[in-house]
């Protein structure tokens, strides 16, 4: 019996990423790249999502090169991950599933993942 494909990926409502939506799309890629040859990946992603994540990506290209961490304890210490040019699928994925997503900050710009090192060990 042939594995069950997950759905094809397809834009959220109004655009908004949320964190559900992010791990959807990692798992659907993650399974896909284990299941079918490259030559399927528009019947996972259909091109006009993929315009889309590659449109919103480029906020990535326009963010601050330094990112402000304000109120921290004097014991805690943290990883910024930056500048994940071209590695997305592996990089990205890697990251989130190993420290997982950060929580929302005035102080951390969007292609950033910051989390508190103390978070890592919860």
């Amino acid at each position: 019996m042939e594995p069950l494909s997950p759905p094809p990926i397809t834009w959220p409502n109004g655009g908004t990423l949320t964190n559900e939506w992010v791990h959807s799309l990692m798992s659907s890629l993650e399974w896909s790249s284990w299941n079918f040859p490259p030559s399927h990946l528009p019947s996972v992603m259909p091109v006009n999502v993929f315009d889309s994540l590659i449109l919103t990506a480029k906020i990535v290209h326009r963010e601050r090169n330094c990112v402000h961490l304000d109120d921290l304890d004097s014991e805690s210490t943290v990883i910024v991950v930056g500048d994940i040019h071209g590695f997305m699928c592996l990089t990205v994925t890697t990251l989130i599933v190993v420290l997982g997503v950060s929580r929302p900050s005035s102080s951390s710009s969007p292609g950033n993942l910051v989390r508190k090192s103390e978070d890592l060990n919860a």
